[in-house]
């Protein structure tokens, strides 16, 4: 289950922005979550500095089916709404979810290559 994998792989002070995975990464994650679909539309970038200058570490959560919906949400006015490095995290199901870490964009701009770990789903 992927809350229960965030719950483990992540950091007590990460918030995750999501939107389908928000109870689950709440419940059986004990992490804080952001619907980011409670975001405008210009202020996403906004909201990510908030949270990091209050000491959380951000990362954005997306099921395979929302990423063109978040992208067409935040693209234009946003540099985390493009989502353009890879995911740190690939949980591989019926759907493939995927976790990125704020923190990876600069390491990817700097040409540092992002490996993403890919989970597979118990059966």
């Amino acid at each position: 289950m992927v809350g229960e994998y965030v719950g483990r792989a992540l950091p007590v002070n990460a918030v995750v922005l999501t939107v389908i995975q928000s109870g689950s990464i709440r419940w059986y994650g004990h992490r804080t979550t952001l619907r980011w679909d409670s975001v405008a539309d210009e202020r996403l970038d906004e909201a990510i500095g908030v949270l990091a200058a209050h000491g959380y570490e951000p990362y954005i959560l997306l099921e395979d089916y929302e990423e063109s919906s978040f992208r067409k949400h935040f693209a234009r006015a946003n540099i985390f709404g493009r989502i353009d490095w890879a995911p740190a995290i690939e949980y591989l199901s019926l759907g493939h979810v995927r976790l990125y870490a704020i923190a990876d964009r600069a390491r990817h701009l700097a040409g540092e290559r992002i490996l993403t770990h890919p989970i597979l789903a118990p059966d």
